[in-house]
């Protein structure tokens, strides 16, 4: 998948022979992750700047309005001077359901000193730095930025407001139980109010502002296949002619071919005011018009409005858990797409938009989840006769048997499995193992085997394929303990959905479901007489 942002022709300002209408996008927006799989994403959030320390904010105003906010701080550890947590439930139950990636944003407002209205509440810490808790930890881990999406003190803009995005997938899944509360501390900030520089806002009272977000991907092989693609980057979105119809594009997928097209969308942005319309997020429709996007609690003239939702409910199992998270928005909705007329079928690409009439905003982050339709192969599992030592004794053959079948739902298409024989072992052709439809193809020079499959055998529905081929160990005693690794390569595209798809074999499944561990079976050689000393 791809993004491409870009600024509608309509925002296009020349002044002087300058191009003023990228002075907002501060950082154009890139493929953090993108994967098809069985499964999608979820959020959880929490902001870190409030009206007390430790008691929710369910008013109505604005962050502006005040000019006293505070950190948030619900631990009682001295080397913290904020904290928020917020907790993660299940995202599904049985073995079949496993985490694939974890993403960890910070944000915030953080006015450079210079003037009575700002100063360094931290001067010692780092902003691209903060401090983390998984569930059931009981000490905090210090997590540097994988990058710094944006800074504003770099360029003296407008409230200075940063991001920064951390992948922190290996330890959430080192874990175990993913499902807890999440504490996330020290997000650098300006406390009180915040004043923007002159020439940015022209000075306005912009208010402080502060959170943290989660974004986990996760597999569950009881859902459908979506392609799912988080994007990141840095966009100031204003009122301004030169300034708004930021463009989004994403492409890559397609949609199934009849019936309701389904996509779940998240997002992160820094100063959605609660009591200021004209913020929107749109989206291109079948008729390559913008149509604006709402969802409960989230109307389509105040999208922005300082709120933490998911599938239109206000978050709760956070601490504290404001229902006005002044100035800081994180969120996760089904696409309201009725009767397809925001993605139609066999659509492949679409266009999000930011734009806005009044309300001032920052988008870090957003993704999208679409149902596609699309051939699947995985898992191609792999296994051999030799048991669960994988011990091959020289000169002896051992046979690998591998599954074929289409678990997609798009009819597959010039489907070719290939593998690499080592100088080892050798070919031996056994023709009574393909079955009818199924070819195979020795080069020599390459020493690769390819075998080939009809159309029309791996289409949707079909039954499983079993195939096997042979290989002879060398006679040449010098190797034994020397290993070789067996594992299969394969490449197909879909009837409608024609994009190329590559796959490697299992040596397993994980526990009972039809997931793949995407590893090799690793054989080695032994001489004969003298596989139980090898073991």
């Amino acid at each position: 998948m791809k993004i491409k942002i870009t600024l509608s022709l309509l925002g296009f300002l020349i002044v002087g022979g300058i191009f003023t209408g990228q002075a907002q996008l501060k950082n154009s927006f890139d493929v953090r992750y993108s994967e098809t799989l069985r499964g999608n994403f979820t959020t959880i959030a929490n902001n870190n700047m409030s009206r007390t320390a430790t008691s929710a904010y369910t008013g109505e105003d604005g962050n502006h309005n005040f000019q006293d906010n505070v950190y948030v701080d619900i631990d009682s550890d001295v080397t913290t001077f904020n904290s928020s947590s917020a907790s993660l439930s299940s995202v599904g139950t049985g073995s079949c359901v496993s985490i694939r990636k974890v993403y960890l944003y910070w944000t915030a407002g953080d006015k450079e000193p210079g003037d009575r209205n700002s100063s360094d509440n931290q001067p010692n810490w780092n902003y691209n730095q903060v401090k983390l808790k998984l569930p059931r930890q009981t000490a905090y881990t210090t997590v540097t930025a994988d990058e710094v999406l944006y800074r504003g003190r770099t360029e003296h803009f407008s409230n200075d407001p940063y991001a920064c995005v951390k992948d922190i997938t290996s330890l959430v899944q080192g874990i175990g139980d993913y499902t807890g509360s999440y504490t996330v501390a020290n997000v650098e900030a300006k406390t009180g109010t915040i004043i923007g520089h002159q020439g940015a806002n022209g000075g306005d009272i912009i208010g402080a502002s502060a959170g943290w977000q989660i974004v986990v991907v996760y597999e569950n092989t009881n859902l459908p296949a979506r392609n799912v693609t988080i994007f990141d980057g840095f966009a100031n979105v204003t009122r301004n002619n030169g300034e708004n119809n930021y463009d989004i594009r994403v492409e890559g997928f397609r949609t199934i071919p009849v019936g309701a097209v389904n996509a779940d969308v998240v997002f992160g942005a820094l100063e959605g005011d609660r009591d200021l319309t004209g913020d929107r997020l749109q989206i291109r429709n079948a008729s390559n018009s913008y149509t604006d996007i709402s969802t409960a609690l989230r109307p389509e003239d105040n999208f922005f409005n300082s709120k933490i939702t998911r599938y239109g409910q206000d978050v709760t199992n956070r601490v504290p858990a404001s229902t006005n998270t002044l100035g800081f928005d994180a969120g996760v909705f089904t696409l309201n797409n009725p009767n397809n007329s925001l993605l139609g079928n066999d659509q492949t690409s679409t266009i999000l938009r930011l734009t806005s009439t009044q309300e001032t905003y920052s988008l870090y982050m957003v993704g999208l989840a679409v149902e596609v339709y699309e051939p699947e192969l995985s898992p191609l599992l792999l296994t051999t006769n030799l048991g669960a030592q994988n011990e091959l004794i020289i000169d002896q053959t051992v046979r690998a048997t591998f599954q074929v079948k289409n678990f997609g739902n798009d009819d597959m298409k010039n489907l070719s499995i290939s593998y690499v024989v080592p100088s080892s072992v050798n070919y031996v052709p056994n023709a009574s193992l393909l079955p009818a439809g199924v070819t195979v193809n020795y080069v020599a020079g390459t020493r690769t085997l390819n075998f080939g499959f009809a159309d029309n055998i791996v289409e949707v529905g079909d039954a499983v394929l079993s195939v096997g081929f042979d290989l002879k160990a060398s006679s040449d005693c010098s190797l034994a303990g020397t290993q070789f690794n067996l594992q299969l390569n394969a490449n197909y595209r879909g009837v409608k959905n024609t994009t190329q798809k590559t796959t490697l074999s299992s040596s397993a499944l994980s526990g009972a479901c039809p997931v793949g561990n995407l590893q090799p079976s690793r054989i080695t050689l032994v001489a004969s007489g003298r596989v139980s000393q090898l073991r």
